[in-house]
């Protein structure tokens, strides 16, 4: 049997989960209910999505982020999160956070780098995807290829029906589908 996919978020991925697009936050959900992931964080996305919201009282999008930290196994040797992502942005000219987020996904083993930020554009290839320390993805393309391949299972491709994606308490989130923390999840 093969054990649960450890993947880690970019902040982009999460802050999509709560309040982007429809479509993509239809993907970022999806991922987040994935029931063979174990998530893989870092306290730099803790920083980056988690203060803001508290910054402008945005109390739902708080507790989401904090239910979300709260089943997530943190990296926590943060010399090394440093050691790495120095290294990394020097060979790569990947972005200093995202170069801290590779190094950080790498030493906790995951097997994915979920993002939001697709792999070219206007032909450059962007700085992220040139890292090979974690495989990185980004769930648009990603999420739509998967969903063709598997020819879905709800009214559209690869959207699964609502009873496919219950969760222990039943409530509703956006768009009358359940929230991918088991929850009420309400837009502001």
């Amino acid at each position: 049997m093969v054990g649960p996919i450890r993947t880690f978020l970019d902040s982009g991925v999460l802050i999509a989960a709560f309040k982007g697009a429809p479509q993509l936050r239809e993907v970022a959900l999806q991922v987040l209910e994935d029931p063979h992931r174990v998530f893989v964080t870092s306290p730099f996305v803790r920083l980056e999505v988690l203060l803001k919201a508290i910054f402008n009282k945005q109390a739902n999008e708080r507790r989401f982020y904090e239910h979300f930290f709260a089943r997530a196994e943190f990296a926590s040797d943060l010399m090394a999160i440093f050691d790495l992502g120095e290294k990394e942005a020097a060979k790569t000219g990947v972005g200093s956070m995202d170069s801290l987020h590779l190094a950080a996904a790498h030493l906790m083993n995951a097997d994915e780098f979920l993002t939001t930020e697709e792999a070219n554009t206007e032909g450059a290839k962007k700085s992220i995807h040139r890292s090979r320390l974690v495989k990185v993805v980004c769930v648009v393309v990603e999420r739509q290829r998967s969903a063709s391949q598997r020819g879905g299972g709800g009214t559209s491709p690869g959207i699964p029906e609502m009873n496919d994606i219950l969760t222990p308490d039943l409530s509703v989130a956006p768009h009358g589908r359940l929230g991918a923390l088991g929850r009420r999840v309400a837009l502001q």
